[in-house]
């Protein structure tokens, strides 16, 4: 059966006893509460939504008008049934809250399928960033309502001028444009979206002809077209789309920048989280240090004990280093037994202290039953003013941490002290 995300409250309102039943056996599950009406009072069916608020109306089209004001003010999406003779109805509900309008007749189809793809996409697209550069008023109100529904973290604007500030200060999930502004330049702000993010997803609008914007489009760089006036269906559809593969590629890029024992970051992307701290650290004069931490005799446990313990060890060691870290402190797994660790805003005196808390909370937590505890050795680095060389402070907090092993282990040496 399709899934369902959970703890979800559906309403249904219908005068059809037949439909309601259909619908509740359809829907209902553990997680999900369903509560039907068909001939309660109007003001009753208004308070029990201001106090219960469901996650999503389903009605029958001739029992919305007295709800709809009310659910468009509360911000709850609404699933439209129409028999086959009202299937031209949805230009009437622009300006609501409608998620869908769904042709009903007998005999009843589970719109189970349909209801589970809205509530996958509102969990997996909400405040996704969206940056709709609408020039006209009531498409914006279009758009406003579809990302009040899908809760969009959403930006509007009505120029084109504005819409590339916008995008040098913040990054977008996606783009929807209307290119048909008549006083600006739709082919620059392509030409630079796509010089600023070659990967940025752009939706694009025009009432132009249809094949010949269809390929110019494509040529800028644009992903997908739709043509105006539009179906509301396609649009939710086209932007849902957008927006699964922007989720896939967020997902690939962080299983590339992820060590994939520990989900530490890995070296690479260590250097790539780092630049932005450094650079900080050089414009306003702020220290910034570097540990380096090795797992002690960790061949010796592998040999001994076999490398399925040698990954639990890593893995606790992770956790353990993580755990004993501010929350933007970058960790990385390095190599091997080896992690590496970037504290910003932190000079030579207090790097010891963090570090040295390190290697104490490390020797202190992690046991694993062995014959003997096990430590770590630690090597630190700290810049603290001059030209940064990123690289020469890793090999100085290595040759610390080196020093650390040689002089017995389960210490710490700071590189400035071998100087």
């Amino acid at each position: 059966m399709t899934d369902i995300s959970e703890n979800r409250l559906i309403w249904i309102l219908s005068e059809q006893e037949d439909l309601i039943a259909f619908l509740r056996e359809d829907l209902l599950t553990e997680t999900i509460q369903v509560k039907s009406y068909s001939q309660h009072d109007l003001q009753e069916i208004k308070n029990e939504i201001l106090h219960f608020t469901p996650d999503l109306i389903i009605s029958c089209h001739h029992k919305l008008t007295h709800i709809l004001s009310l659910a468009n003010r509360e911000k709850i999406p609404i699933m439209i049934l129409v028999s086959e003779h009202e299937s031209s109805v949805m230009e009437a509900y622009n300006h609501f809250p409608v998620v869908k309008i769904l042709e009903m007749s007998h005999p009843y189809q589970s719109i189970r399928p349909v209801v589970s793809e809205f509530f996958n996409d509102l969990r997996n697209h909400a405040r996704s960033k969206i940056l709709f550069i609408i020039p006209d008023e009531t498409e914006r109100n279009i758009f406003r309502n579809i990302s009040q529904i899908y809760k969009y973290g959403a930006t509007f604007t009505e120029t084109y001028a504005r819409a590339e500030e916008l995008l040098e200060i913040k990054p977008y999930d996606l783009v929807v444009v209307n290119v048909d502004s008549p006083d600006e330049d739709s082919e620059f702000l392509l030409s630079n979206i796509r010089k600023q993010d070659a990967n940025l997803p752009v939706l694009a609008l025009s009432a132009g002809n249809r094949r010949v914007m269809f390929h110019s489009l494509y040529d800028l760089g644009v992903n997908d077209f739709l043509h105006i006036p539009f179906d509301i269906d396609e649009l939710t559809l086209k932007i849902s789309c957008l927006l699964r593969t922007v989720l896939s590629m967020k997902a690939i890029k962080k299983l590339s920048e992820l060590d994939y024992l520990t989900q530490l970051l890995n070296r690479r992307s260590f250097y790539d989280q780092i630049m932005p701290y450094i650079n900080l650290s050089r414009r306003q004069n702020l220290p910034f240090s570097i540990i380096m931490s090795d797992i002690d005799h960790f061949k010796r446990i592998n040999d001994t004990f076999g490398h399925d313990t040698g990954d639990k060890i890593l893995i606790e060691s992770a956790k353990i280093l993580r755990n004993n870290l501010r929350n933007y402190d970058i960790l990385a797994r390095f190599g091997g037994e080896e992690f590496v660790i970037f504290i910003s805003n932190v000079n030579e005196i207090n790097a010891m202290y963090v570090a040295e808390k390190l290697r104490k909370g490390f020797k202190d937590t992690l046991n694993d039953r062995l014959d003997k505890p096990i430590t770590m050795s630690l090597g630190v680095s700290t810049w603290s003013g001059g030209e940064v060389d990123i690289d020469k402070l890793i090999r100085q907090a290595d040759k610390a941490l080196y020093v650390s092993k040689n002089s017995g282990r389960n210490r710490v040496t700071h590189f400035r002290n071998l100087l």
